[in-house]
């Protein structure tokens, strides 16, 4: 690989980061009592839960709605992380599976 090729590569890579940092994903669970708010960088910025579903709720019920939300909004986090990286780097985001 050229230097070239490595200030292009490395430029993109900013590039990305900057378009990750701007995605945000709003998932809300199938019951609608669990809203959970995910960057492109996979971090959770906020969770709100629905106060009468949570008062009379139980543990496991409780834990297994925010799993599921959470892995939801995971999904779709990788689905636009994987079209901003296609859109900035003109890779097919399927060649570099598991990094995005």
């Amino acid at each position: 690989m050229s230097f070239w090729d490595m200030t292009k590569l490395a430029s993109q890579y900013k590039e990305v980061k900057r378009a990750l940092a701007q995605i945000e994903v709003e998932t809300v669970s199938r019951r609608g009592n669990v809203q959970v708010l995910i960057n492109g960088q996979q971090e959770v910025l906020a969770v709100r839960l629905n106060p009468h579903w949570l008062n009379n709720a139980a543990a496991l019920e409780i834990a297994g709605e925010l799993r599921e939300t959470f892995n939801r909004a995971q999904q779709q986090t990788k689905e636009r992380t994987r079209a901003a990286v296609n859109k900035i780097t003109g890779l097919d985001p399927e060649a570099l599976k598991g990094v995005f």
